[in-house]
């Protein structure tokens, strides 16, 4: 999982669209994602991110279970 995140780092993208991101990661892990992230979105970067549970700090989400049922199909 890390091996693939350095990959955004290495060929820096504006938009990074990113699934499960922290999944199978340790804290230590998560918070390297994290402060990725936010480092990314300080600098003009935007980020969508699929994410079960806790989502990033200052991040605006949307849970798909308050979407009517007509939008998710």
């Amino acid at each position: 999982r890390r091996l693939a995140l350095t990959r955004l780092l290495h060929d820096p993208r504006p938009i990074w669209l990113l699934d499960e991101p922290t999944a199978a990661l340790d804290m230590e892990g998560r918070r390297l994602v994290g402060a990725l992230v936010d480092e990314h979105r300080k600098t003009g970067g935007v980020v969508i991110a699929a994410i079960h549970g806790e989502g990033f700090s200052g991040a605006r989400s949307v849970a798909l279970t308050q979407l009517p049922a007509k939008a998710i199909a």
